[in-house]
């Protein structure tokens, strides 16, 4: 498990399982978990 703080992905490609950001650094995962958190 990674933890990535500060960085905004702004496109997820599911199919190809990759993340990429604002700053275009792509990220590959095997499982993604969202947890936007709530108050």
């Amino acid at each position: 498990i990674e933890l990535i703080l500060s960085t905004e992905i702004v496109k997820v490609d599911l199919a190809s399982k990759i993340l990429i950001s604002a700053a275009k650094t792509t990220f590959t995962y095997e499982i993604l978990l969202i947890a936007t958190g709530s108050t």
